[in-house]
Protein backbone atom coordinates (compact mmCIF):
# COMPACT_ATOMS: atom_id res chain seq x y z
CA UNK A 1 0.00 0.00 0.00
CA UNK A 2 1.31 3.15 -1.04
CA UNK A 3 1.86 6.06 1.46
CA UNK A 4 1.02 9.70 0.51
CA UNK A 5 3.28 12.25 1.29
CA UNK A 6 1.40 14.76 3.39
CA UNK A 7 2.47 18.44 2.54
CA UNK A 8 3.60 21.17 5.24
CA UNK A 9 0.41 23.16 6.28
CA UNK A 10 0.40 26.19 4.23
CA UNK A 11 2.16 29.06 7.04
CA UNK A 12 -0.83 31.68 8.55
CA UNK A 13 -0.85 35.16 6.83
CA UNK A 14 -1.69 38.39 7.52
CA UNK A 15 -4.68 39.72 5.21
CA UNK A 16 -2.32 41.54 3.43
CA UNK A 17 -0.91 37.91 2.55
CA UNK A 18 2.09 38.98 4.33
CA UNK A 19 3.56 35.88 6.64
CA UNK A 20 1.94 36.55 10.44
CA UNK A 21 5.58 35.97 11.95
CA UNK A 22 6.95 38.55 9.68
CA UNK A 23 4.21 40.95 11.02
CA UNK A 24 4.59 40.27 14.17
CA UNK A 25 8.77 40.86 14.22
CA UNK A 26 8.11 43.66 12.53
CA UNK A 27 5.63 45.20 15.42
CA UNK A 28 7.88 43.93 18.31
CA UNK A 29 11.08 45.66 16.05
CA UNK A 30 9.37 49.08 16.14
CA UNK A 31 7.76 48.52 19.31
CA UNK A 32 11.47 48.58 20.62
CA UNK A 33 12.55 51.76 18.43
CA UNK A 34 9.99 53.78 19.71
CA UNK A 35 10.75 52.81 22.99
CA UNK A 36 14.36 53.46 22.93
CA UNK A 37 13.68 56.61 20.58
CA UNK A 38 11.52 57.78 24.05
CA UNK A 39 14.60 57.21 26.07
CA UNK A 40 16.79 59.39 24.27
CA UNK A 41 14.14 62.37 23.56
CA UNK A 42 13.76 62.11 27.79
CA UNK A 43 17.10 62.46 28.03
CA UNK A 44 17.61 65.89 25.41
CA UNK A 45 19.87 63.35 23.10
CA UNK A 46 18.08 64.84 20.04
CA UNK A 47 17.37 67.85 21.46
CA UNK A 48 21.06 68.58 22.15
CA UNK A 49 22.24 67.84 18.51
CA UNK A 50 19.67 70.14 17.27
CA UNK A 51 19.85 72.87 20.37
CA UNK A 52 20.87 76.42 18.70
CA UNK A 53 23.70 78.22 20.54
CA UNK A 54 22.36 80.56 23.11
CA UNK A 55 23.01 84.21 22.29
CA UNK A 56 25.46 86.47 24.23
CA UNK A 57 23.34 87.30 27.43
CA UNK A 58 21.01 84.60 27.62
CA UNK A 59 21.54 81.92 30.13
CA UNK A 60 22.73 78.02 30.29
CA UNK A 61 21.88 75.98 33.30
CA UNK A 62 22.63 72.48 34.84
CA UNK A 63 21.91 71.05 38.23
CA UNK A 64 24.93 72.86 39.85
CA UNK A 65 25.21 76.49 38.49
CA UNK A 66 23.67 78.71 35.89
CA UNK A 67 26.23 80.33 33.13
CA UNK A 68 25.15 83.67 31.64
CA UNK A 69 27.89 84.73 29.00
CA UNK A 70 28.39 88.30 27.27
CA UNK A 71 31.30 88.38 25.57
CA UNK A 72 35.11 87.02 24.66
CA UNK A 73 37.91 88.68 24.28
CA UNK A 74 42.13 88.17 23.74
CA UNK A 75 44.18 89.02 25.85
CA UNK A 76 48.03 88.99 26.47
CA UNK A 77 49.34 88.41 30.03
CA UNK A 78 53.17 88.80 30.70
CA UNK A 79 54.52 86.66 33.40
CA UNK A 80 58.30 86.38 34.02
CA UNK A 81 59.22 87.83 30.67
CA UNK A 82 56.86 85.83 28.80
CA UNK A 83 53.68 86.47 26.63
CA UNK A 84 50.79 84.41 26.95
CA UNK A 85 47.35 84.49 24.65
CA UNK A 86 44.59 84.44 26.58
CA UNK A 87 40.46 84.16 25.66
CA UNK A 88 38.56 85.63 28.73
CA UNK A 89 34.93 84.70 28.73
CA UNK A 90 33.34 87.94 30.72
CA UNK A 91 29.81 86.44 32.38
CA UNK A 92 27.80 85.59 35.47
CA UNK A 93 28.13 82.56 37.50
CA UNK A 94 25.36 81.57 40.04
CA UNK A 95 26.17 78.54 41.87
CA UNK A 96 23.24 76.26 42.96
CA UNK A 97 24.75 74.08 45.44
CA UNK A 98 24.82 74.80 49.09
CA UNK A 99 28.77 73.84 49.46
CA UNK A 100 31.52 75.83 47.89
CA UNK A 101 32.91 73.99 44.62
CA UNK A 102 36.38 73.72 43.51
CA UNK A 103 36.56 76.20 40.68
CA UNK A 104 39.15 73.10 38.36
CA UNK A 105 35.65 71.18 38.64
CA UNK A 106 33.48 73.57 36.99
CA UNK A 107 36.42 75.22 34.54
CA UNK A 108 38.07 71.35 33.20
CA UNK A 109 34.81 69.24 34.26
CA UNK A 110 31.80 70.91 33.26
CA UNK A 111 32.53 73.70 30.86
CA UNK A 112 34.31 72.44 26.94
CA UNK A 113 36.00 75.32 24.92
CA UNK A 114 37.02 75.05 21.37
CA UNK A 115 39.38 77.93 19.27
CA UNK A 116 37.93 78.38 15.74
CA UNK A 117 39.18 77.86 13.06
CA UNK A 118 40.94 75.24 13.63
CA UNK A 119 39.05 73.27 16.46
CA UNK A 120 42.03 73.63 18.82
CA UNK A 121 41.44 72.94 22.36
CA UNK A 122 42.92 75.46 24.64
CA UNK A 123 46.13 74.56 27.54
CA UNK A 124 44.85 72.59 30.31
CA UNK A 125 44.80 75.68 32.48
CA UNK A 126 42.18 77.42 33.23
CA UNK A 127 41.53 79.89 36.13
CA UNK A 128 38.35 81.88 37.58
CA UNK A 129 38.56 84.96 38.85
CA UNK A 130 35.90 87.77 40.20
CA UNK A 131 35.13 91.02 38.74
CA UNK A 132 34.69 92.50 42.06
CA UNK A 133 38.22 91.74 43.35
CA UNK A 134 40.20 90.82 39.77
CA UNK A 135 43.37 92.13 41.15
CA UNK A 136 42.76 88.96 43.82
CA UNK A 137 44.05 86.93 41.25
CA UNK A 138 42.36 83.22 40.59
CA UNK A 139 39.50 81.59 43.17
CA UNK A 140 39.94 78.41 43.85
CA UNK A 141 36.35 77.60 45.17
CA UNK A 142 32.73 79.19 43.95
CA UNK A 143 30.99 80.15 47.27
CA UNK A 144 27.89 78.64 47.87
CA UNK A 145 24.54 79.90 46.41
CA UNK A 146 26.40 82.86 45.15
CA UNK A 147 25.86 84.84 41.87
CA UNK A 148 29.34 86.18 40.86
CA UNK A 149 30.47 88.39 37.54
CA UNK A 150 33.55 86.24 36.51
CA UNK A 151 35.95 86.49 34.21
CA UNK A 152 36.87 82.58 32.67
CA UNK A 153 40.53 82.48 31.63
CA UNK A 154 41.76 80.06 29.23
CA UNK A 155 45.45 80.53 27.89
CA UNK A 156 45.74 80.03 23.58
CA UNK A 157 48.58 77.23 23.05
CA UNK A 158 51.65 78.61 21.43
CA UNK A 159 50.73 76.73 17.95
CA UNK A 160 47.76 78.21 17.43
CA UNK A 161 48.43 81.99 15.67
CA UNK A 162 44.49 82.89 15.07
CA UNK A 163 41.34 82.75 17.00
CA UNK A 164 38.27 84.44 15.25
CA UNK A 165 35.52 83.04 17.83
CA UNK A 166 34.76 80.17 20.02
CA UNK A 167 32.22 77.73 21.14
CA UNK A 168 31.67 77.19 24.97
CA UNK A 169 29.67 73.98 25.99
CA UNK A 170 27.76 73.73 29.06
CA UNK A 171 27.87 69.85 30.42
CA UNK A 172 24.96 68.98 32.43
CA UNK A 173 25.97 68.14 36.08
CA UNK A 174 25.06 65.24 38.02
CA UNK A 175 26.30 65.01 42.10
CA UNK A 176 27.25 61.43 42.60
CA UNK A 177 29.87 58.81 42.44
CA UNK A 178 31.96 57.62 39.55
CA UNK A 179 32.09 54.40 37.80
CA UNK A 180 35.01 53.18 39.51
CA UNK A 181 35.46 54.71 42.88
CA UNK A 182 32.19 55.61 45.87
CA UNK A 183 33.21 59.25 46.24
CA UNK A 184 30.43 61.50 45.36
CA UNK A 185 31.50 64.34 42.81
CA UNK A 186 30.12 67.11 40.21
CA UNK A 187 30.39 65.68 36.96
CA UNK A 188 28.79 64.76 33.90
CA UNK A 189 28.68 60.64 34.09
CA UNK A 190 26.19 60.44 30.32
CA UNK A 191 28.39 63.43 28.24
CA UNK A 192 25.24 65.66 27.72
CA UNK A 193 24.89 69.09 26.66
CA UNK A 194 23.36 71.75 29.21
CA UNK A 195 23.56 74.42 25.83
CA UNK A 196 26.68 76.13 23.80
CA UNK A 197 27.39 79.38 23.52
CA UNK A 198 29.42 79.97 19.72
CA UNK A 199 30.98 83.73 20.62
CA UNK A 200 33.40 86.16 18.46
CA UNK A 201 36.20 86.76 20.38
CA UNK A 202 37.56 91.04 19.84
CA UNK A 203 41.24 91.75 20.13
CA UNK A 204 42.08 94.28 23.01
Amino acid sequence: MAHQRSSPSPEPRAGSGVPVRIVVASAVFLTLVGVLCGGIWAQGGFAAGERLPAEPGESIDNDLFTLTAHEATLEHEESFGRVRQQVVVHGELALHDDEAVRSSTILNSLLDLELLPGGHAPDPSAELLLERRVEAGAVSLVQPRSTEDVRLVWYVPEEVETVDEIRLVVQDAEYGAGFIDDQKRWWNPDDTAAGQYVLPVAGE
